[in-house]
């Protein structure tokens, strides 16, 4: 890495969590939820730093937040703090998850992309495959 590169992609402490949480939850979590308060914790101060040319890899067991950091990153899970930074929207200097809705639409057709597990959550079923793909192409701009 080059000491001026600067990462295409960060994350900063990313928190997802399901429930308002209490003082207690840091000490009382039984797997990821708070036997207090039950608040349920998906994500818990994740970051993550990709500079250029790097692939990174997100491994853990199930339940671990590997999807909910995904899910954030795309938009389809609304963090409950943390900040995402892309250097190819707004030159890296603004969060992600503080844009507009138009903003988000345009990271996830022109700058980012989704493939997920379940295809129903991809893909629009009453489509045929090649019109799935060409409706990604034309919102990015390509005909």
């Amino acid at each position: 890495m080059n000491c001026e590169e600067k990462p295409v992609l960060q994350v900063k402490n990313l928190t997802v969590r399901y429930g308002k949480g209490c003082p207690q939850c840091q000490t009382h979590l039984e797997k990821n939820r708070c036997t207090v308060c039950g608040t349920v914790w998906a994500a818990n101060d994740v970051s993550v730093e990709v500079y250029p040319g790097e692939v990174l890899g997100i491994v853990g067991e199930s339940g671990s937040g590997k999807s909910t950091l995904m899910q954030s990153l795309y938009f389809d899970i609304a963090p409950t703090s943390g900040e995402a930074y892309l250097q190819d929207y707004k030159d890296g200097k603004e969060s992600i998850w503080l844009a507009s809705a138009a903003e988000q639409r345009h990271i996830k057709n022109c700058i980012m992309g989704m493939v997920y597990q379940n295809p129903v959550r991809g893909l629009r079923m009453q489509y045929s495959a090649a019109s799935n793909i060409a409706e990604k192409l034309i919102a990015a701009g390509n005909r």
